[in-house]
């Protein structure tokens, strides 16, 4: 398994890149775990999170903002995009469906791995979302 290296000067708040490091951290031994039992993901449901949607001129909310809450996410969830991700995964969870998380920076979705995928709010999708949407439309999904 890869890990998520972030590279660049200001890209990320500092406090939010301190939590990301302390989670990959934690994770670190059940990602061993499933790396040696070869396991591979059965979720044949998507939710999409678009974060073009989320963040940016159209939607009028920065990364800084989204970003600026203490220590728990309550005050992020202000952000119509990410409260509807949130809760479509919440009620396919609370319902026993496998579902994974997926976003523009994903590369591996298809129709061939995914039946279905749930777009929930996504208002303001960048060329590059539409494409991929299209793409999956076009191969059965």
């Amino acid at each position: 398994m890869k890990d998520l290296i972030i590279v660049g000067a200001g890209g990320m708040a500092r406090k939010v890149f301190v939590t990301l490091r302390r989670l990959n951290e934690k994770l670190a031994p059940f990602k061993r775990a499933v790396a040696e039992t070869g396991a591979t993901l059965q979720a044949k449901v998507g939710v999409y999170f678009s974060m073009p949607s989320c963040v940016g001129g159209v939607s009028g909310t920065t990364l800084e903002e989204l970003s600026s809450c203490d220590s728990n996410n309550m005050t992020i969830r202000r952000n119509a995009v990410l409260e509807e991700a949130m809760g479509i995964v919440r009620i396919l969870t609370e319902n026993h469906i496998p579902c994974r998380l997926i976003t523009e920076r994903c590369a591996y979705w298809s129709a061939a791995q995914f039946d279905t995928v749930i777009a929930g709010n996504a208002a303001y999708p960048s060329a590059g979302e539409c494409r991929k949407m299209r793409e999956f439309v076009r191969g059965g999904g």
